[in-house]
Order: C-alpha cells, then sequence, then structure tokens
C-alpha cells in the first residue's frame, strides 16, 4: 500500500485526471500552481 500526504494525493490525482482527458493540462497547472510544462512531465 502507498501512503500519500494531502498535496502528493492531490498532485496525483490532477495528474491522473489530465491522463483520462478529463482535464486541460494548463487547468491542471493552475490548479496544483505549477508551470504547463511541469505538468507535461
Amino acid at each position: 500500500m502507498i501512503i500519500l500526504d494531502s498535496k502528493a494525493q492531490l498532485t496525483a490525482d490532477v495528474v491522473s485526471k489530465v491522463a483520462q482527458g478529463k482535464i486541460r493540462i494548463v487547468n491542471a497547472a493552475k490548479l496544483l500552481n505549477k508551470s504547463r510544462r511541469t505538468i507535461e512531465r
């Protein structure tokens, strides 16, 4: 079992939604306060 803190869990959830096509990378970047390039990696 993998245990994540709340920040890591949020990141995992948002990246998962990007991968599923539910949200766009630019929206994910705003939610996580990261650059678009960081999200793409």
